[in-house]
């Protein structure tokens, strides 16, 4: 949260929010996305990857199929979901199958549950929420 009487950025929770801003709608439905969007993700990280031939691993879940590869030209991993295939996010090379498993989520999640709702960023130093 921002105010132009404040240098920086502050942090609240929502019911602060909600006063600050008089708006008590918007604050505690933007948590709630939050919260949701986090217990969708530790669900996703709990569920088993099969591996596959060639180094492929692959997660059927919610009636798609997910599938997590290393990648042929050296080192890093890749993501195929959706007919698409990611082997850089934000710009940086996939270097694990933890991050790959992440982004696998964020890929699915973007698609389906989280249409229109706050998407976390990780900028490198902290989260952003837009």
């Amino acid at each position: 949260m921002q105010h132009p009487n404040f240098n920086g950025e502050l942090r609240v929770g929502c019911v602060c929010a909600e006063r600050m801003t008089d708006d008590y709608i918007n604050p505690q439905k933007t948590e709630r996305e939050l919260k949701n969007r986090l217990n969708r993700k530790k669900n996703f990280m709990r569920r088993e990857w099969q591996e596959r031939n060639q180094g492929k691993y692959v997660l059927r879940y919610k009636g798609e199929n997910i599938t997590i590869m290393k990648s042929k030209f050296g080192a890093g991993w890749g993501v195929l979901y959706g007919g698409q295939s990611v082997f850089r996010y934000n710009n940086r090379r996939i270097d694990d199958f933890h991050t790959a498993r992440l982004i696998a989520f964020d890929l699915f999640d973007e698609q389906h549950e989280s249409r229109g709702e706050v998407q976390p960023y990780w900028d490198g130093m902290r989260w952003l929420y837009y």
